[in-house]
């Protein structure tokens, strides 16, 4: 019996480590190639933010912005240097409507946790007569509030990577 596990453990330990020899020469056989792709945020008809960006970088770092504009919030979620954005528009029954966009883009962002960001928003609700739209450059913390005054709205931006 001793010897059937001898023999078991073995080739156990031959196999992983074919495979772990296999796997670290598949990994450096393919080299990076990089897929560009341009990136553009506008606001106003000024171009605040534009670059060309790896689709295909080795190391993506994915983050999520959470933006609160007065009481009106919405996500934003992306890879730094790569412009994001979501809307919503909502029809009432009285013919009014609503609607909501963010934009973000996370231009820099330092393994301390500090980053450098640009967000774009503009809500409107034509029940409550309601319009707020900006543009806020902002220097950040992963994990700390930042607040400011944007065109009479108070803009409230928390960050976190994953």
């Amino acid at each position: 019996m001793l010897p059937h596990i001898r023999n078991t453990l073995s080739l156990l330990t031959m196999l992983v480590a074919t495979s772990t020899t296999a796997q670290q020469q598949a990994n450096e056989q393919f080299p990076h190639i990089p897929v560009m792709s341009h990136q553009t945020m506008t606001y106003n008809g000024k171009v605040i933010y534009e670059a060309d960006v790896d689709q295909n970088a080795p190391n993506p770092r994915p983050f999520a912005l959470q933006v609160r504009v007065d009481s009106y919030s919405g996500n934003c979620t992306s890879i730094v240097g790569h412009v994001s954005a979501a809307a919503s528009n909502d029809k009432g029954a009285k013919g009014s409507a609503s609607s909501e966009y963010i934009s973000c883009v996370v231009t820099e962002l330092s393994p301390d946790g500090q980053a450098t960001a640009d967000i774009v928003y503009d809500f409107q609700n034509q029940e409550r007569n309601i319009h707020k739209s900006g543009h806020v450059k902002a220097n950040l913390q992963v994990g700390r509030e930042y607040e400011t005054v944007n065109n009479g709205s108070s803009v409230t931006l928390l960050m976190r990577t994953y």
